[in-house]
């Protein structure tokens, strides 16, 4: 469930407090209510109401600064009361520390996102799922290209700079999980002189500034005021500026301050002047805590630069953040690690090679998450000449073993299956050796069922790469079947069995064995052996928080590889499921993201309804999953599934005989195009250049002679060992 909140905003004060010698601090405030709830007709009754009790002739523009002095706290006390009484809530975000970051528009801008962020925890509280809606109103900011004038800050500047300086805000305070889940659904502008909703946060912010003045209060109307804001007032701790990064390093807070520091360079704003006031600062204070560590101790030296490891650890695997992440690790490897290494004596050196170790196989990880394979390449040669210092010590071992997984993850995406069985080989024979040796050192503490995720993570890539060269030689399935099976026995915790049993669904549905990757879709559920379609379906409705992604990925293989194998009544049922608990409308699939396995979940729904005849809805989702697949120039693994996609198109198509001739020669023709792009890119991987090099040989041939018979058969077995 989504709660949806209508947030409207105005602000007192210059945002410049540090500087002004005005003794009030600048503050952003306003009325945060039900969606739907504060609407024009209610501030107006409101309003009507407040000017009645205090035996005011009604005026159209409500500015407190306008106001009679003696009817101000009376008017105040009224309309609060009203706010009350209508289920409206006061927000305050109060610049308590006085910030002032850049000048007073970047540091309106960042108490705004810092507030809204607070806001979002508070609510979030309740209900994960939170969406605003905020009207704003229009601010006129200092014009810098022509001093001493003013001028309006457009709407697209307040939404493009508040949104990024949001996504900072959240990544330093570890909280982009919300980021699916947090929603400003829009953000408008608009007239405090013309719209009673803001002239309604005109008061709430005005009440609040001047709370303190005697002449503007009377006795117990800041206690009311107070107790009405209640947990909804914040004041907003420094972030993003110098200051914050020199707190934290006055706290001893070292590799906090790093983090602060590489997060606020690259949230600066996008003009010149920002970045050369700010960034040379930052720029100093980074230097600063470089010089701090160097004079630590190595153990004090190794725990602030572990607070680093796990910041960024925590944004790729835990938030998913892979672009900020991507563009936080550039700026480690040119500003932290060389001046450090500089720094230490080369007894020292072997901590900052493991400290760049860890976060090369991070980056490694990026790259394989975004199908990125000449940047994984890149990184996997980068850290191999790492090994050889790695490899001296036994504490080490575990990033070692790591980066063995994130490599065999990089030779799957590059089609290079055998390279990753090998590789999976080496590590679970070198597992197996060294899990034996445990009870015979020490069988007082080691006995037998030694159980390891580490080895269930090596059986599941090679399963993996098992599965995959099974859609050439389907022999290689009970392979992987057996390497499941081990997989399966080494886990405890349920997110690592579910994706194994994700896994076995995908080995079931691919060798044709439909009933049992049934039970295993179950099984990733929670759900009992041969449980009905209609309940599994009804279970992957029940996911606002997308939990069960995956589960609907592999849902949707199974309906589309049903429907190709010609199971028309299962393929049938597991339609009726997907339509009867609107599958379509899951939150992932209306979000409009296109973040894997979007890709996937169009493709295989478009199959299933060309496959039923729905031709035109088919083309559709095909082309939606087409968009992803070759949106980005950089990843090849997702590219080589929108020729996947292309391929199964046109056999499709081509199934219904002459009368899609037209429409699967025309794609015929742009999987050509496809292919001929791909294989002509510029330092693309050999395997993946052996792997589809015989495709356009092929395409053309059959794009000479478009016989139906031939393309169904040649162009489906294309299609098939493309294998996602």
């Amino acid at each position: 469930m989504t709660l949806s909140f209508g947030l409207f905003l105005d602000e007192s004060g210059d945002f410049a407090d540090r500087y002004s010698g005005e003794k009030r601090n600048s503050l952003v405030g306003g009325v945060l209510a039900p969606a739907g709830l504060l609407t024009a007709g209610l501030a107006k009754s409101i309003f009507d109401r407040a000017f009645d009790e205090v035996e005011l002739p009604r005026q159209k523009l409500v500015h407190m600064t306008d106001m009679p002095a003696d009817k101000v706290s009376p008017f105040v006390l009224s309309v609060f009361n009203l706010l009350r009484e209508n289920n409206l809530q006061p927000v305050l975000i109060e610049n308590n520390e006085r910030v002032l970051i850049v000048d007073p528009d970047v540091t309106f801008l960042n108490i705004l996102a810092e507030g809204i962020t607070r806001l979002f925890e508070h609510l979030g509280a309740v209900n994960k799922k939170v969406c605003l809606n905020v009207l704003a109103a229009r601010r006129l900011a200092d014009d810098k290209k022509y001093p001493g004038y003013k001028r309006v800050l457009a709407q697209e500047e307040y939404s493009s700079r508040l949104n990024e300086r949001l996504h900072w805000s959240w990544v330093r305070k570890g909280l982009m999980q919300g980021y699916g889940s947090w929603q400003v659904s829009s953000f408008d502008i608009g007239s405090a002189r013309e719209d009673e909703r803001l002239m309604l946060a005109d008061v709430v912010c005005n009440a609040w500034y001047n709370r303190n003045n005697e002449k503007r209060i009377v006795p117990g109307q800041r206690d009311q005021m107070e107790i009405q804001v209640g947990r909804f007032y914040y004041t907003v701790l420094e972030h993003g500026s110098t200051g914050a990064v020199a707190r934290l390093m006055g706290e001893g807070a070292i590799g906090e301050a790093m983090f602060e520091t590489f997060t606020s360079l690259l949230a600066l704003g996008s003009t010149q002047v920002h970045k050369e006031i700010l960034g040379k600062k930052l720029k100093e204070l980074l230097r600063d805590c470089v010089d701090r560590l160097a004079g630590m101790s190595s153990y004090g030296r190794a725990h602030q630069l572990s607070t680093l490891r796990e910041r960024f650890y925590y944004l790729v695997h835990v938030e998913r953040d892979l672009h900020r992440g991507r563009q936080l690790l550039e700026l480690v490897q040119e500003l932290l690690i060389p001046p450090l290494k500089e720094k230490l004596p080369d007894s020292e050196g072997a901590a900052i090679d493991a400290l760049e170790f860890d976060l090369r196989v991070i980056n490694l990880a990026i790259a394989t998450h975004r199908g990125n394979l000449s940047m994984a390449e890149k990184q996997v040669q980068h850290i191999r000449g790492l090994l050889p210092v790695m490899a001296s010590r036994w504490e080490n071992l575990n990033a070692i073993s790591e980066f063995f997984l994130r490599e065999a993850v990089h030779l799957t995406n590059s089609y290079d299956f055998w390279g990753t069985i090998k590789l999976m080989n080496v590590m679970y024979k070198f597992i197996e050796e060294t899990i034996e040796l445990f009870p015979v050192a020490l069988p007082q503490v080691f006995g037998e069922g030694f159980k390891s995720d580490f080895k269930g993570k090596v059986l599941g890539c090679r399963l993996q790469a098992y599965a995959f060269l099974g859609r050439g030689d389907p022999d290689y399935y009970q392979r992987a079947r057996y390497d499941s099976d081990l997989a399966i026995a080494e886990f405890e915790k349920w997110d690592d069995l579910a994706r194994h049993y994700l896994y076995r669904c995908y080995i079931e549905t691919d060798s044709g064995n439909y009933a049992d990757a049934l039970d295993w879709l179950a099984k990733s559920l929670g759900l009992g052996p041969k449980s009905e379609i209609k309940i599994i379906a009804e279970s992957l409705s029940a996911d606002p928080e997308g939990q069960k992604l995956f589960s609907l990925m592999h849902y949707s293989r199974l309906m589309a590889r049903s429907a190709l194998d010609g199971e028309e009544k299962l393929a049938g049922l597991l339609y009726k499921g997907w339509t009867e608990y609107h599958l379509e409308n899951h939150p992932f699939l209306v979000s409009g993201s296109d973040e894997h396995p979007a890709e996937i979940l169009f493709w295989k729904w478009g199959s299933y309804l060309l496959v039923n005849g729905s031709i035109k809805a088919g083309q559709e989702k095909h082309a939606r999953a087409l968009k992803i697949c070759f949106a980005s120039q950089e990843n090849d693994t997702l590219y080589t599934i929108g020729v996947g996609i292309l391929a199964e198109q046109a056999a499709i198509l081509a199934q219904g005989g002459v009368k899609y001739k037209n429409e699967y020669k025309s794609v015929l023709k742009a999987l050509r195009d496809s292919l001929n792009k791909l294989l002509s890119k510029e330092g693309l991987l050999i395997s993946l250049t052996n792997y589809f090099v015989h495709w356009p040989a092929a395409v053309e041939e059959l794009i000479s002679n478009p016989e139906p018979d031939k393309i169904v058969r040649r162009i489906r077995k294309l299609a098939h060992s493309v294998p996602y």
